[in-house]
């Protein structure tokens, strides 16, 4: 099969984002929108009882997102506190989570992801230095999945978000993956593939950007803001680079610089090197285009790596951010070859600008710029990379080139209004023209999927800091309109009585018939949503009780078609 090279770019591109949605642990809500209430602190609250219960873990639990989870290091409390595990990575398995607005699914094609063999991680063991020297960090390598039918051997790497100068402390997540991919056609020939994501967050893009301008708030978007020009040779020797962006990268260069050393230990140098990533992605890979060429971590590389072809790695963006001065540019036009795509539209490619709209601020990209209409019909953010990839789709047909179906038949990224859509495939977002409708999760591989984000202990953690949050008159702004609803939930305390009681039904061995304890579940769910919705309200409720049934049907033998047979679940897993 025939891949152009840009859309087996974007493909990985859209991977490096598949990974990290499987890796938080609490797919549903992971950035606590839902938890976000009209005259309540409600989200604010709820995200110091995780930074709360983060602080009390023990770093060998496998927990990341504030340092004190990581590396028993003090926390930036600023930074909101999202939570993940690398060992839920399963790229054969769709990836879904939940934003205010709806769902968001991605599947990357199978091209890709039916060919890897070996997937791993490289975290660090302990925070490293920020500064220059990341490389020099304490790195290992844990293996997550293995497939006996693949060639491909990924390895994802953890970086550092939100840092606003070297002296704070990050978040910590994965950040992107290092592929070793073979040529089909050449067994003996392979290529090195190195993909960072994009930010992530929830509905409310006003809120996470003001917040991030004030530096808190979500991590990714508080690299996103601080994109001031600042001096780092460990990326360019000349001119200057967007300070967030760089920092990021360089808490990322450790992991990497072990991945890169793993492979080349493993299958020896590559025929080829390219870098790629989408939005905040797109501009950590430009940056670390020129950094593996001509930054002072291409010396560390080249002595490591010598055999590698390090002058002529290529770059592959997509809706680059501005992420570098004149000189910056200019630098990357000499050492670098490559280019990013965009779509008419996309004032996140285009703010800042130019010398002469951005004072202080990183205006230069890097990589030739190649910008495409918008795919007719598509309503969405043209920023959104299944556009991108529509447009250049749609630029390749229009120039007469063979598309194999396999490339223009699959839909890898989809939206949905509710739970019940993104089960039963019915995406409200753009599709290409020739594509199969999404069908990600479905009523087949739902349970394999929660499983595989081992959705009941990131429930039991929910529940946890639920009650202290719904038992707290603090999360209240207006006590006299919430009190007595506080104070029924004090008497009542519906979260705990309703995990205790799921843990004792349905799941355990007690001379009933299957059938028996499917009623059994099924009752005390529709008894706990009813009791969640008259005291938290129906809006609370729905998502308490589509949290009561997800965890229910994960622990349990029940079917997607029992749940939708009482209509108060099906009201829950249509929200």
């Amino acid at each position: 099969m025939f891949i152009p090279e840009s859309i087996l770019q974007c493909d990985l591109s859209i991977l490096s984002y598949h990974l990290y949605h499987q890796s938080v642990i609490w797919p549903l809500d992971p950035w606590y929108d839902v938890m976000t209430r009209g005259l309540s602190d409600r989200r604010k609250l709820f995200m110091t009882a995780v930074h709360d219960w983060c602080d009390s873990m023990d770093p060998a639990a496998g927990y990341r997102g504030p340092s004190h989870a990581a590396f028993n290091n003090a926390s930036n409390r600023s930074l909101d506190p999202v939570i993940t595990r690398y060992d839920q990575l399963n790229p054969r398995l769709p990836a879904f989570t939940g934003t205010a607005d709806g769902y968001v699914s991605m599947q990357t094609p199978a091209y890709i992801t039916d060919r890897i063999k070996t997937v791993e991680v490289a975290q660090y063991k302990q925070a490293p230095r920020m500064g220059g020297t990341p490389q020099n960090a304490a790195v290992e390598i844990i293996e997550v999945c293995d497939y006996p039918d693949g060639t491909d051997h990924l390895i994802g790497f953890e970086g550092g978000h939100g840092l606003v100068e070297l002296n704070t402390e990050p978040a910590w997540s994965l950040m992107g993956f290092v592929m070793m991919r073979k040529d089909p056609s050449n067994p003996g020939k392979h290529d090195i593939h190195i993909a960072f994501r994009g930010s992530r967050s929830g509905g409310s893009i006003a809120r996470t950007i003001v917040q991030a301008l004030g530096k808190h708030g979500n991590p990714d978007w508080v690299t996103d803001m601080a994109n001031f020009k600042v001096k780092n040779e460990w990326v360019s020797k000349e001119g200057k680079v967007g300070k967030g962006f760089s920092y990021a990268l360089q808490t990322c260069g450790g992991t990497i610089y072990q991945a890169l050393k793993r492979l080349n230990q493993i299958y020896g140098p590559p025929r080829t090197i390219t870098v790629t990533g989408h939005s905040l992605g797109a501009a950590m890979s430009s940056q670390m285009a020129l950094a593996m060429a001509k930054g002072t971590f291409s010396t560390h590389l080249r002595h490591a790596l010598p055999r590698w072809p390090l002058d002529k790695i290529r770059y592959v963006g997509w809706a680059q951010p501005t992420c570098g001065s004149s000189e910056f540019a200019a630098n990357w036009k000499r050492s670098v070859s490559g280019c990013f795509y965009w779509v008419k539209g996309d004032s996140v490619v285009t703010i800042g600008e130019g010398s002469s709209k951005g004072v202080g601020m990183a205006s230069q990209h890097g990589g030739e710029s190649i910008r495409f209409p918008k795919p007719p019909g598509a309503k969405e953010n043209p920023h959104e990379i299944f556009l991108a990839r529509a447009a250049v789709l749609l630029d390749l047909a229009g120039k007469g080139k063979f598309l194999d179906a396999r490339l223009s038949g699959v839909t890898p990224w989809a939206r949905y209004k509710t739970f019940l859509d993104l089960v039963e495939g019915n995406a409200i977002s753009y599709k290409y023209k020739t594509a199969a409708p999404a069908a990600h999760i479905t009523q087949k591989n739902i349970r394999s999927v929660l499983n595989g984000y081992k959705v009941t202990r990131g429930f039991d953690n929910l529940f946890m800091l639920l009650k202290v949050v719904a038992l707290d008159p603090k999360a209240y702004k207006k006590p006299k309109i919430f009190q007595k609803a506080a104070a029924r939930q004090s008497k009542s305390e519906a979260a705990e009585r309703a995990a205790r009681r799921l843990h004792s039904v349905g799941w355990v061995a007690s001379g009933k018939s299957k059938q028996e304890l499917k009623t059994d579940v099924l009752d005390v769910l529709v008894a706990e949503i009813a009791m969640a919705e008259k005291i938290q309200g129906s809006n609370t409720a729905k998502y308490l009780g589509l949290g009561l049934a997800v965890n229910a049907f994960s622990r349990s033998n029940l079917e997607w078609s029992d749940l939708k047979s009482r209509p108060a679940i099906l009201k829950c897993l249509d929200s």
